[in-house]
């Protein structure tokens, strides 16, 4: 359950935003309404997708690949020089263990 993580959003030290369905049209507006407050008490960013509802990345692809695109520009804590995939490479040991895609 979601709730169990909730204290561990505290803790989050790199930039977040949020791209969240459109709370007027939404077929589960619990979740945009969720989305809003975890934005709201953890200080994430929020952007919203208008006229979409949780399927927003398959509803409406290019805004809310402009949005990610957007975001990583300006939040950037990659050093000058360095691409965001080396600086992960510099920090952590790459590997798909325990992810989705791997075993």
């Amino acid at each position: 359950m979601l709730v169990q993580y909730w204290n561990d959003l505290g803790c989050v030290d790199v930039p977040v935003q949020l791209i969240l369905g459109d709370l007027a049209i939404h077929d589960m507006p619990h979740l945009a309404r969720f989305g809003h407050l975890t934005a709201e008490t953890f200080g994430f960013k929020v952007a919203t997708c208008a006229g979409t509802n949780h399927f927003m990345q398959l509803q409406q692809p290019e805004f809310c690949a402009r949005q990610v695109a957007a975001f990583a520009k300006n939040s950037s804590t990659v050093p000058t020089g360095m691409t965001a995939a080396d600086a992960n490479r510099e920090n952590h040991h790459e590997t798909t263990r325990g992810s989705a895609i791997g075993s």
